[in-house]
């Protein structure tokens, strides 16, 4: 069984994967975003958008 897993892409962070890679590396890629801002300790620098993006990632494994 695959676990699920969201990544997103901060553009100021010290390793930024772009979806393919992070498609090869993450099997099982349920979400992936590149937000416009944000980086190391993006819970704390930009952290409206850090915790939208954890109440978007689980979106797509929600069932109708």
């Amino acid at each position: 069984m695959r676990c699920p897993v969201a990544y997103t892409s901060f553009p100021g962070e010290i390793w930024a994967a772009s979806r393919s890679r992070a498609e090869a590396v993450c099997h099982g890629l349920s979400y992936f975003d590149e937000v416009d801002s944000g980086g190391h300790d993006a819970a704390r620098k930009v952290s409206e958008i850090f915790s939208g993006e954890a109440r978007t990632a689980p979106r797509p494994l929600r069932r109708s």
